[in-house]
């Protein structure tokens, strides 16, 4: 689990420390389509349904939400640790 295919912030635009250290929230986009993709080529190799076209559309409404909020904070740069200077993550 990469913090470069992350978002810095959760799906209340909550930006969350334990310990000082970010806490990561969702997949970015574009890894999530990443990941559909492999798994509908999966799906398609071992010719079983793995995704449902019920589970496809539920995906596709829940990451259309995500992107109407992401843009919100598009370019918001959110510090890696609380207590040092260790970098940002930008969503």
């Amino acid at each position: 689990d990469k913090p470069e295919n992350r978002l810095p912030i959760n799906r209340e635009g909550q930006i969350r420390y334990r310990n000082g250290k970010l806490l990561l929230g969702p997949y970015r986009v574009g890894f999530r389509r990443k990941i559909l993709g492999e798994l509908k080529g999966l799906q398609n190799k071992v010719g079983t349904t793995l995704l449902t076209d019920f589970e496809s559309e539920m995906i596709s409404e829940i990451w259309s939400k995500d992107d109407a909020f992401l843009n919100l904070y598009a370019g918001k740069r959110i510090p890696i640790s609380k207590e040092e200077d260790r970098g940002f993550l930008i969503v």
